[in-house]
């Protein structure tokens, strides 16, 4: 049973489940308000029950329950309110609450012994989004759950980091085609127990032909930081470059990571992280990231910085492809539409005359 539990609790909305019902309007703005960790008003529920269960749904498929679970919660609202699958997914995931903090736990405890691995080996290494969004970001550090320890490695590291996993008790399956090094991803399974996953990136852009426009190696993550070690900036960057280049901005958790990560955004460094986003040439993906975050959450703080960013012709461009409602459709019954947009960007992207 237990195994079980695990299995349903990190496995990938994305890809096990089926697409949600297209959102009316009301349904976005009732979706984004339930999955905003700091909403601080009181979120006014729909009357008709179908309109609230679809939402649900939309939310499991965009990876958000554990935020949009606590908000209704705080709403008063009561399970009876749901039916069918929406009122299984709540059920689900009030079950594997306890089931997903203990596996967070036993991701922390591999990832120390690994860090402790790659010291002793003098691997030049760190641990990116997860563990540390969790705690740097969010308030509740339920709200961030995640399935897997992502490694950032140096380039020069990554034949040493990946000669060592096996001796901290990692394996990585045999496959018949593997884009491992195409992708510079590495995945690595603790032995005994496959839902222990550790990823090393050389990169955090995997697409090889985006790369050569938008690396993001470790060198960039320093970079991110620049010399007064920002760490808030460097979140807000990776946040970014994980929605917009190591994916193409089809969930709505991501985005949540970078609404976060904007808020802790102090004004005193805007200046830092407008230098640090053109050092790595990232002026279109803060951009549109930025503003799809904006048109979602409505939050002051990252329509502020959104605007520093949306003074050139690439980003206009990008904001009509990647809209609120194409990146809360991709995991929808009308996904087509969406999925064709942000394809679109990520031609956009690859356009070298597109960055300053």
């Amino acid at each position: 049973m237990r195994s079980g539990l695990l299995s349903a609790a990190h496995a990938s909305p994305s890809r096990s489940l089926t697409p949600h019902a297209r959102l009316s309007s009301r349904q976005v703005s009732l979706l984004a308000r339930l999955a905003d960790p700091e909403s601080v008003t009181t979120v006014e529920l729909p009357l008709e029950v179908s309109e609230l269960s679809e939402v649900v749904i939309a939310a499991d498929r965009h990876g958000v329950m554990p935020i949009v679970a606590r908000n209704l919660a705080a709403a008063h609202f009561t399970r009876g309110s749901l039916f069918g699958e929406a009122a299984r997914i709540l059920d689900a995931h009030h079950d594997q609450l306890t089931v997903a903090v203990g596996q967070s736990m036993l991701l922390d405890h591999h990832a120390k012994r690994i860090t402790d691995c790659f010291t002793a080996h003098g691997i030049v290494a760190e641990i990116v989004k997860g563990p540390g969004f969790a705690d740097r970001l969010y308030r509740d550090r339920g709200d961030r759950q995640y399935t897997d320890i992502d490694f950032l490695v140096a380039p020069h590291a990554l034949d040493e980091a990946n000669r060592v996993m096996p001796g901290v008790g990692f394996h990585r399956p045999q496959k018949a085609w593997d884009n491992s090094n195409r992708d510079c991803e590495y995945k690595w399974f603790l032995e005994g127990n496959r839902s222990i996953l550790v990823e090393l990136h050389g990169s955090l852009v995997h697409a090889r032909a985006l790369r050569r426009c938008i690396p993001f190696g470790h060198a960039e993550l320093l970079a991110a930081r620049g010399e007064g070690n920002h760490v808030a900036i460097a979140d807000l960057i990776v946040a970014t470059i994980h929605a917009s280049c190591g994916h193409k901005l089809h969930r709505l958790n991501m985005l949540v990571d970078v609404l976060q990560a904007a808020r802790r955004i102090a004004a005193t460094d805007e200046d830092a992280l407008n230098l640090a986003v053109d050092r790595l040439g990232a002026r279109l993906e803060m951009g549109v990231t930025l503003g799809v975050a904006s048109d979602l959450f409505g939050d002051e703080r990252v329509r502020t910085l959104a605007a520093r960013f949306s003074n050139r012709w690439a980003v206009t461009l990008g904001r009509r492809l990647v809209t609120a409602e194409a990146v809360l459709a991709a995991q929808s019954g009308a996904g087509k539409v969406s999925r064709i947009r942000r394809h679109m960007f990520r031609q956009l992207q690859q356009v070298r005359i597109a960055r300053p």
